[in-house]
């Protein structure tokens, strides 16, 4: 889906970002294939008689991204965590969250030339494998579904700017560790690969707060 906004309007079709480096079926494949496996997962815990109070968490992350034709850039967002401990199992956890990333880059002919992109990882889970207590790092492992809108904006001096949008869905994956601060706070490091209309990597270090 692609627009051109010029002076506050929408108008026509505009030429493309061409990030893609996968095929459709390739990221529908990630897509269902991650999406089922956690889903499963999900509930598996949620519908265990073994199943705990669920214990939820929410907070900021940041760090490193990645992009292919892009480059390397920081990158941030916000993410929401609730998980179902199984005894003998480890834990399911629901994990939505939301990324966003900017770059600008030295175009000839443009005063000011910038990608943008949104990341919605709304359909996450991320998986605990049981460990000892006296072990603090706590290994995951999960993936999940994401839409994400990328945008492209571009101006030149005595013209109007221009933005293209993209929109994309694919599949996502990524494995981290995680580390009690103390019963309120967590902190955690994370690799996360993602195939929505390119393939970029993230790593990120985040913090959250526990509550319920």
């Amino acid at each position: 889906m692609h627009f051109t906004r010029k002076a506050g309007r929408v108008s026509g079709p505009a030429r493309p970002c061409r990030l893609h480096a996968c095929s459709r079926q390739q990221r529908y494949s990630l897509t269902l294939g991650s999406a089922a496996v956690f889903m499963m997962l999900a509930a598996a815990s949620i519908f265990s008689p073994a199943l705990s109070k669920p214990a939820a968490r929410l907070g900021l992350h940041g760090g490193l991204v990645a992009v292919e034709l892009v480059g390397a850039t920081g990158g941030y967002g916000a993410h929401f965590d609730v998980g179902f401990p199984v005894k003998s199992f480890g834990s399911v956890h629901y994990y939505p969250s939301v990324d966003f990333w900017m770059k600008s880059e030295d175009k000839g002919g443009y005063d000011l030339y910038r990608r943008m992109e949104l990341a919605a990882n709304l359909v996450d889970f991320r998986y605990f494998p049981p460990v000892p207590e006296q072990i603090v790092v706590k290994p995951y492992i999960g993936g999940g579904a994401s839409g994400i809108v990328q945008m492209l904006s571009y101006e030149r001096i005595y013209e109007d700017k221009t933005l293209n949008t993209e929109m994309h869905f694919g599949g996502d994956f990524f494995g981290g560790v995680d580390f009690a601060v103390t019963d309120a706070l967590r902190l955690f490091v994370e690799i996360r690969g993602k195939s929505n209309g390119h393939v970029a990597f993230k790593m990120f270090g985040g913090l959250s707060l526990v509550f319920g």
